[in-house]
């Protein structure tokens, strides 16, 4: 299937996924009909910005998007797809209406996930994925004298530091032995752990709730540990689950979100693609195992790959091999996050003291390779973590090179010896890219150098 071969596109989804997708197309020139189907009425917007609604620093105006989109869009909000028969090539919606398609991008994103006995009965415990649940949270806690939070993730610790900020007593619960350890590895878990906790936020690890007594006035939770912890408002942000749920009946493979191939099209299905937090693919940068990643700027570059490969067809498609990136800010402290270091198994400080949310740590597999970083408190590693990744994780031999230039750095680096030599001398590592110098001038930059914004979640 080639772009020749599309009249309509229907696009399931309103995220950042889906609104790239839709920008991509209209700047290839296609001149078709496009259908959007978004479950949320309004217009889209930024959702890595919703704990800044809750907390009142912004206004959910300033979250919205202006996307571009092809002349020929009917943004149909306010509808759900209840199913899909990829045979006919028909998505259902809500409201009994068949949407007919010659090519189909699934990026419906992900629900949160809830704890048993955390049930939604009254106002006293929320989610954070929608602009609603942020409104919602907002009104719970402007009697709030104390919140509890469960989940010690990106979403869990930005509230927690938003809300700490605001003077509100917090209570953070991680199963986890660390804040963030899925997300930044556990070197890097064990300083936002710290950071949180010399803020004065009240940090339980390696702990979960055991049960829930939910009241008009307030939450009371048991913690596996026998604690108990009473607040007014509860937070649950223990991560979240693909929203494939209207694909049931397609004959995907939807395990841990919908399974796609290299290149983003539907494992089964030519004329599909999927993008975002709904959708898991191997990058084969890192290895052959699809995952899902739930960065926002993964949504947004592989939103864009997804309407290529759709227009270009399988075979004339490149793998889909990004190196992620996001960021989160907790306590002023910005924290940038390049490649996979989760997936690291030992981890070397290569600049500042990472201990104080300053500095910067590398990330190794098993196998030796560099395969991550997190830099903190918006130090200059950036560039230098994403070289040394796509040194020694290179792309297929066919997938071309694609320049990223990060923001512009704060500070001067340390000098190039001082950083290769503690990574080669511990790790034996080769061809590692020198350090960088001082910050190219904007006009010096590579074209398609744009770096793309997003947090962790």
């Amino acid at each position: 299937m080639g772009a020749e071969d599309l009249g309509l596109v229907v696009i399931v989804g309103g995220g950042i996924a889906a609104v790239r997708a839709a920008e991509r197309l209209a700047e290839r020139g296609f001149t078709g009909r496009v259908d959007i189907v978004a479950a949320e009425p309004g217009p889209p917007y930024r959702r890595p910005l919703l704990t800044s609604v809750a907390s009142g620093r912004l206004d959910a105006s300033q979250l919205q998007l202006s996307p571009r989109l092809p002349a020929r869009t009917r943004w149909r909000g306010g509808r759900r797809a209840t199913g899909l028969d990829p045979d006919a090539r028909r998505v259902f919606l809500d409201d009994g209406r068949a949407l007919p398609y010659d090519g189909l991008i699934i990026a419906t994103g992900a629900v949160p996930r809830t704890l048993p006995g955390a049930r939604r009965a009254n106002d006293r415990v929320h989610t954070l994925r929608t602009l609603d649940d942020a409104h919602r949270l907002a009104r719970g806690l402007r009697d709030a004298r104390r919140l509890l939070i469960v989940g010690g993730g990106t979403i869990g610790c930005e509230a927690a530091a938003a809300l700490r900020n605001r003077g509100l007593p917090t209570t953070l619960v991680e199963l986890g032995p660390a804040l963030l350890g899925d997300v930044v590895g556990p070197r890097m878990g064990e300083a936002f752990t710290v950071w949180h906790r010399r803020h004065r936020v009240d940090v339980r690890c390696s702990v979960g709730v055991a049960t829930w007594d939910q009241h008009r006035a307030g939450v009371r939770a048991e913690l596996t540990d026998g604690a108990v912890v009473e607040a007014d408002v509860a937070l649950v942000a223990v991560g979240a689950w693909p929203d494939v749920g209207w694909l049931a009946d397609s004959g995907f493979d939807l395990g841990d979100g919908v399974l796609c191939g290299p290149t983003t099209h539907v494992v089964g299905a030519e004329d599909v693609v999927a993008a975002g937090d709904c959708a898991r693919w191997p990058n084969l940068r890192f290895d052959e195992s699809p995952r899902r990643v739930g960065h926002s700027a993964n949504a947004t570059a592989m939103g864009r790959h997804a309407a290529d490969a759709l227009l270009d067809g399988v075979e004339a498609t490149a793998p889909f091999t990004p190196i992620p990136w996001g960021f989160t800010e907790q306590f002023g402290a910005c924290t940038q996050l390049v490649g996979r270091p989760s997936a690291g198994v030992s981890f070397v400080d290569v600049e500042g003291r990472p201990s104080v949310m300053r500095g910067a740590v590398a990330a190794f597999d098993g196998r030796g390779r560099f395969v991550g970083g997190t830099i903190a408190g918006a130090r200059p590693a950036a560039r230098w973590v994403h070289d040394a990744v796509a040194a020694s994780c290179p792309a297929p031999p066919s997938m071309p090179r694609v320049s990223w230039d990060p923001e512009p750095h704060l500070r001067p680096r340390p000098s190039a010896a001082r950083v290769d030599d503690r990574v080669q001398q511990a790790h034996r590592v080769e061809q590692m890219p020198a350090w960088p110098g001082p910050p190219r001038r904007a006009e010096d930059r590579s074209a398609g150098g744009e770096q793309p914004r997003g947090a962790l979640h």
